[in-house]
């Protein structure tokens, strides 16, 4: 192996090593803050010996990762290395041994270097280094995961400030360090198609959840792209230019809860609703100060009553259940 090469292979395998001590050594450390609480509550149903682990596991988690993790892969990095810089160096004491020569002149000195075989400590040593490095290759990609997706994050969030709205992270997934749901709220802003045909193709928009677009420039063409965002849990469509004919392209838009108030639609958004209540029945939907007729709306609510539909004016709104 060359030279370089194994420095970086050294380097590598020790900063892994060091992650998972940190961790570790977070984790006990921690655990060892708390022996006092654990001794205190100690008794017939508190193992002390299971609440010592169980604190070490959560001082590790929660302390570990983001603390003992990247100081010790920065030392195990810079062990690693220095160790990969001096293994091609040999610290052997080469011996001469001169052996005369009767016949003819004395020959020339032979140089005979000693051979040790490797300690059965060393040997140990590296298994043991080894070990440690597997489940710190594991935290490795797990923090450089976080960090791609805390990246992506704050572009998106970026993009959605810049529109004078606001991106919240509402469901982070611990354990695969992951966004998987944002709410974006874009109300009263100045957001209009184009913005939003910019939003939607950043794959960040895939993971929102609840999008607020209430009082915004949006269009039928606006509403158009949204069909392709099935997996929203809240949509609010409210005060804006969306009709009829936006409505109905949003076939396969079918939040949970959709509010509509103050926008142009009309019964005929209703024969679209009442299609999609077989395969959304408990959708909450607001149509306040909106041109559908209350005999069309209770008629829908009869037949769907497990569709929570509110209409009327919105000073003073009535629901059909």
């Amino acid at each position: 192996m060359r030279k370089p090469v194994q420095v970086i292979f050294q380097s590598l395998v020790g900063a892994c090593a060091g992650m998972t001590a940190g961790v570790i050594l977070i984790g006990i450390l921690g655990a060892l803050t708390g022996i006092p609480y654990i001794l205190s509550h100690a008794g017939p149903k508190n193992d002390p010996v299971t609440m010592f682990l169980a604190h070490t596991v959560m001082y590790g988690l929660y302390m570990g990762l983001p603390a003992g993790a990247p100081i010790g892969g920065l030392i195990g990095l810079v062990a690693g290395g220095i160790r990969g810089l001096r293994s091609g160096t040999s610290t052997v004491r080469k011996i001469a041994i001169h052996i005369d020569d009767f016949d003819t002149a004395q020959a020339p000195a032979k140089s005979v270097i000693s051979t040790k075989a490797p300690s059965s400590s060393r040997s140990c040593s590296f298994v043991v280094v080894i070990a440690m490095a597997i489940p710190g290759a594991i935290i490795l990609a797990w923090l450089i995961n976080g960090w791609r997706e805390g990246a992506k994050f704050d572009r998106f969030s970026s993009e959605v400030t810049r529109l004078g709205g606001r991106a919240e992270n509402a469901d982070f997934e611990g354990w695969s360090n992951t966004v998987e749901a944002i709410n974006v709220d874009l109300s009263s802003t100045a957001t209009d198609d184009d913005d939003l045909e910019r939003l939607i193709r950043d794959k960040m928009f895939h993971r929102v959840h609840s999008l607020s677009l209430s009082g915004t420039r949006i269009t039928d063409r606006g509403a158009a792209m949204l069909d392709a965002c099935p997996w929203f849990n809240h949509l609010d469509l409210s005060h804006t230019s969306v009709t009829d004919r936006g409505l109905a392209s949003m076939s396969q838009c079918c939040a949970h809860t959709l509010k509509l108030s103050g926008t142009r639609i009309t019964d005929a958004t209703l024969q679209l609703i009442e299609q999609q209540a077989e395969r959304f029945p408990n959708r909450s939907i607001d149509l306040t100060d909106t041109k559908v007729t209350e005999e069309r709306v209770r008629e829908l609510g009869k037949f769907q009553s497990m569709m929570s539909i509110t209409y009327g004016s919105i000073k003073s709104p009535k629901h059909t259940r």
